[in-house]
């Protein structure tokens, strides 16, 4: 009498071979901060302007992505200070661009860039955002590095005369638009769903920028 043999036990769920999560180009090892990076991270903004759903699995949301999405604001200072300078010599109407005006559009864009996540890091806890602050900000650099890149290539507009710096202050106004409505979105997906700390965020975005450009004017012209 032969015994029957026993069914094959079943495998553990810890022992079951789980299927490799999908990372993005820039997030694979040994890929931080290169290009792909960036290049991913505009993916994620395209994706935000379209409303899709997956957009923040384009960006690099880990403290190391935190730390390098300030290279953001970084690379487009060079852009700002660009588009500054350029709009600034053709309204002056001279062929040298103002000096002062340079360092101004670069003061400016640093206190800006280091300001509105500084304010942000104070009113996380307060606005009880905290959960979503380090994935905002990744977002929100990575944002102005591509505004800037439009508006520094609408700047070449300027060289047009007249009519060239009103398509340059209509495409800005466009851009400040498209920043407003980026912030919104991203401020609702990833801090809070209610509109009034939302509503706070997005002029607090724009205002830090009217201040560092005053700052920034008033430092200049007092040294």
């Amino acid at each position: 009498m032969t015994s029957a043999t026993p069914p094959d036990p079943k495998p553990s769920p810890e022992a079951s071979p789980q299927k490799p999560l999908k990372t993005s180009a820039f997030t694979r090892p040994g890929r931080p901060g290169s290009l792909g990076e960036i290049f991913n991270a505009a993916r994620g903004a395209l994706a935000l302007a379209a409303l899709r759903p997956t957009w923040t699995s384009f960006y690099d949301l880990t403290p190391g992505g935190f730390i390098r999405s300030f290279f953001g604001p970084a690379i487009a200072l060079p852009l700002y200070v660009f588009s500054a300078g350029l709009v600034a010599r053709n309204m002056a109407g001279t062929a040298d661009v103002p000096i002062p005006d340079l360092w101004s559009a670069g003061l400016a864009h640093v206190l800006d860039a280091a300001a509105f996540p500084a304010l942000i890091f104070l009113l996380a806890r307060p606005l009880q955002i905290a959960k979503g602050y380090g994935a905002f900000i990744v977002v929100t650099n990575w944002a102005s590095l591509f505004l800037n890149a439009i508006l520094a290539a609408a700047s070449l507009l300027a060289f047009a005369g007249a009519d060239g710096l009103a398509g340059f202050h209509l495409i800005s106004l466009v851009v400040l638009c498209v920043w407003i409505f980026f912030t919104w979105r991203a401020a609702r997906l990833l801090l809070t769903k209610e509109i009034a700390p939302v509503l706070l965020i997005v002029v607090l975005s724009i205002g830090i920028g009217a201040l560092a450009d005053t700052a920034a004017d008033a430092l200049v012209k007092a040294l």
